[in-house]
């Protein structure tokens, strides 16, 4: 369950993996938190119903429904990318290799596929099978919601989960205060 709210709500950072693995990482503000998740649920959505889809079965919500949910979501991400870009970049300005000097030379129109894919694919390939039932429950019942308070949601529980490492997930860290 963990992967996939990392996957939802940080999912286009890990467009270049070595971004998570750098040890002082700048935080995201909850609004640019919101805007990754916001940006990257549709293709983590997409990514985990085709993972589950032998898994659950076609009565499970994601096998019925999550198609429209993507397409739903989607509306979305169009305003969501500006700021989701600049926090993608954010947590690259202090790398400055090549992949990211790479990826800011790109137009939008090339970038935002390349992070899609990737976090459609993470989600198709990370989820662990066994979390697929929790996984469509979960997102049975944040669908009723426009994708920026779901996204806004998942923020909310990564920054003040009541665990030693509030505030991080996957390597991501929300700023406190």
């Amino acid at each position: 369950m963990r992967s996939f709210l990392s996957l939802a709500a940080a999912g286009t950072l890990l467009a270049t993996p070595a971004l998570a693995q750098t040890a002082a990482q700048p935080c995201l503000t909850k609004g640019e938190f919101t805007a990754l998740a916001t940006y990257a649920m549709p293709s983590a959505i997409e990514g985990v119903t085709k993972r589950c889809a032998g898994t659950l079965g076609t009565d499970a919500y994601l096998a019925k429904n999550g198609n429209a949910l993507t397409v739903r979501y989607a509306k979305d991400k169009n305003a969501a990318w500006p700021q989701a870009k600049a926090a993608f970049f954010k947590f690259s300005a202090s790398k400055g290799d090549q992949t990211t000097n790479f990826m800011r030379q790109l137009p939008d129109e090339s970038l935002r596929p390349i992070v899609d894919t990737v976090v459609e694919g993470m989600a198709s390939q990370e989820i662990a099978l066994k979390d697929c039932a929790a996984i469509d429950e979960f997102v049975r019942l944040l669908a009723p919601l426009p994708a920026r308070n779901t996204a806004g949601l998942l923020t909310l529980i990564i920054a003040f989960a009541d665990e030693p490492d509030a505030g991080k997930l996957g390597g991501f860290t929300i700023c406190k205060g």
